[in-house]
C-alpha cells in the first residue's frame, strides 16, 4: 500500500511544490487592481456615514451639497426605496430548518441607523475630493436612541430592541444534538468546568480594501470590476435582489485581488448602492 501512494504522489504531483505563476507580475509592480482602471468619464462615489450608533433619522438635506463643484448625484436611503432599489440578502434558513429573524437590510439606510458608520447617503461627484467635500455639506439631523454594546448588554431583559421581530435582540437560535442525553452526561460528570471567553474584536485587513467599479456598457449592461472572490453569486444578488433586471443585465468581473479573508464573498451595501447610480445614470 506505501507504494502505491508513492507511486501515486509521483504520477499526480500529490505533496510536490506547486509552480506558481501569478508571483511575477505582482512582485514587478504590474498587477492590476480596480483602483489601477481608470476610464473616461471616470466619477467618484463617496458616503454620508453615521457618528452614532443608533438613531431615528429625523432629516437629510442635500441641497447645499447638491450645489457644490462637481457633484453629479445625491441619494439618500429612502430615495433609493422609492426608486424600486431592493435589499441585501440575508441567510434564509438554518441547518435545522428553522427561519431566523433577520431584519431588512438595506443598501443604505432609511428609519434609522444601527451602528457607527452605517451610510444614509451616497454623494457621487467628477472628482474624490469633491465628493468628500459635498459629503461633509450633508446635513443629517438625528434623535439618538438607547443602545447596547456587548453581547451581555444587548440581551439583558431590559435591552433596547435594536429590530422589531428580533425579540432580545437574538437574530437566530439553533440547536444540535440530543438535550437529554447532554444534561444527563453533566449529571453524571465527575467535575464540570464553565468558562467565559471573550476574545478581542477581530477585523479582515486585506492590503487591498473593498473596491468596485461600474458602468453601462453599449449593450446596455450593467458591468462591474470589484475585489471579490464570488462573481458569480454578486451577480445574481446585484440582479435579482438589489436592481430586480434578469441575470443577463449585469456583468461581474475579477482582476487581481489584494487578499480577501471573507470579507469579500459576499454584496456589501456599498456595492448595491453604486451598482444603482451607475444604472441609474439619470
Amino acid at each position: 500500500m506505501i507504494e502505491d501512494v508513492l507511486s501515486n504522489i509521483e504520477r499526480f504531483g500529490s505533496g510536490q511544490a506547486v509552480l506558481r505563476t501569478e508571483d511575477e507580475s505582482l512582485l514587478k509592480g504590474e498587477g492590476q487592481f480596480t483602483d489601477d482602471l481608470s476610464p473616461q468619464g471616470l466619477l467618484h462615489a463617496t458616503f454620508v456615514r453615521s457618528q452614532l450608533p443608533r438613531a431615528r433619522i429625523v432629516s437629510i438635506d442635500t441641497s447645499a451639497a447638491t450645489a457644490m463643484p462637481g457633484v453629479v448625484k445625491i441619494a439618500t436611503g429612502a430615495e433609493l426605496v422609492a426608486a424600486g432599489v431592493g435589499h441585501i440578502p440575508t441567510l434564509p434558513e438554518l441547518p435545522d430548518g428553522s427561519r431566523p429573524n433577520t431584519p431588512v437590510w438595506r443598501v443604505l439606510a432609511t428609519e434609522q441607523v444601527r451602528f457607527v458608520g452605517d451610510a444614509v447617503a451616497i454623494v457621487v461627484a467628477e472628482t474624490l475630493q469633491q465628493a468628500r467635500d459635498a459629503a461633509e455639506a450633508v446635513m443629517v439631523e438625528y434623535e439618538e436612541l438607547p443602545h447596547a454594546v456587548s453581547i451581555e448588554a444587548a440581551t439583558a431583559a431590559d435591552a433596547p430592541v435594536l429590530h422589531e421581530g428580533a425579540s432580545g435582540n437574538i437574530a437566530a437560535q439553533t440547536r444540535y444534538g440530543d438535550a437529554a442525553r447532554c444534561e444527563a452526561a453533566f449529571q453524571d460528570a465527575a467535575h464540570i468546568v464553565q468558562v467565559d471567553v471573550r476574545n478581542q474584536r477581530v477585523v479582515a485587513l486585506p492590503i487591498e480594501p473593498r473596491a468596485v467599479l461600474a458602468w453601462v456598457t453599449e449593450d446596455d449592461r450593467l458591468t462591474l470590476r470589484m475585489a471579490n472572490q464570488k462573481p458569480s453569486s454578486i451577480r445574481t444578488d446585484l440582479a435579482q435582489n438589489i436592481l430586480g433586471v434578469p441575470r443577463d443585465k449585469v456583468r461581474v468581473t475579477i482582476g487581481d485581488v489584494g487578499g480577501g479573508f471573507g470579507l469579500k464573498t459576499h454584496l456589501h451595501p456599498e456595492d448595491g448602492a453604486v451598482a444603482w447610480a451607475s444604472w441609474s445614470r439619470e
